[in-house]
């Protein structure tokens, strides 16, 4: 399957810094952004770049090596 059972989520007050170490600690492209149950967003590493997160390359797995 494509899709992780119990995935990992943010809530919508969580910032874009912590969301990068998440992501970068996870090796995760994208997490849902959850308020109350219901999923309001997603974030990905390109969401994160264009903010001007520091995200050095190597840590945004480009590719297919992760879904």
């Amino acid at each position: 399957t494509y899709m992780t059972p119990d995935p990992i989520t943010l809530p919508p007050d969580h910032s874009p810094s912590e969301a990068a170490q998440i992501m970068s600690e996870r090796k995760f492209r994208h997490i849902p952004v959850v308020d109350n149950g219901e999923l309001i967003g997603v974030v990905s590493i390109r969401d994160l770049v264009t903010a001007d997160m520091h995200i050095h390359h190597t840590d945004a797995h480009v590719g297919s090596d992760f879904p």
